[in-house]
């Protein structure tokens, strides 16, 4: 019985976003965002969708672009096949393998730290916590402590945010390599995408 009820409900579900999805479509004439979308994710294998009512609100997408839901569906639906390829190749374009070199003072005892530098087309920046200690006149990461990465967001529009993010001790610890993922959120949609930066001593 559990079973029938929740194949019930997954189906309603389903048919609700669908119905949901067609009537948006036959309201604001979605069919050239739709297919270009289609085409973009197809071609580049990227998943860009478009941001749900829900979505778009639970992000504070509206503060951000300053339109209300109703304001972002008319405005892109009224947008050409070349508009929308042109800005989502600049997210599909976004380095996104960045190297930094760290120049600090050079002390002989494990010595605290913050990096921070600019990703995302200057969207967004890292600010990364870590500790170092000096053998030899060189820099290297002190292992002992774990470096902490975050990403804040700057631009108001095509910025990144992380769900999740790993690091590694490289190049005989004097590396820290930050494998960022998550979404970049523009104003057409999101698109997952990863970012790797490699903090330098």
């Amino acid at each position: 019985m559990k079973k029938l009820l929740a194949l019930i409900t997954a189906g309603l579900l389903t048919y609700s976003s669908t119905s949901s999805l067609i009537a948006l479509e036959k309201t604001y004439n979605l069919n050239t965002y739709q297919e270009t979308i289609y085409d973009i994710s197809k071609e580049f294998h990227t998943d860009f969708n478009m941001y749900t009512e829900k979505e778009y609100y639970a992000n504070n997408l509206d503060e951000a672009f300053q339109l209300n839901y109703n304001e972002y569906l008319t405005y892109i639906s009224q947008l050409s096949s070349q508009d929308i390829y042109l800005q989502f190749m600049e997210i599909i374009n976004t380095e996104d393998e960045i190297e930094i070199n760290i120049n600090n003072d050079i002390n002989t005892f494990s010595t605290k730290e913050t990096k921070t530098v600019f990703f995302n087309n200057n969207k967004n920046k890292m600010v990364l916590t870590y500790k170092y200690n000096t053998s030899g006149g060189k820099k290297y990461y002190d292992t002992s402590y774990k470096p902490t990465a975050q990403s804040i967001k700057v631009g108001q529009t095509n910025y990144f945010v992380m769900s999740s993010y790993t690091g590694s001790f490289k190049n005989s610890n004097r590396t820290y390599s930050v494998v960022a993922k998550g979404k970049v959120y523009a104003i057409l949609g999101a698109v997952s995408k990863t970012f790797t930066i490699d903090f330098n001593l």
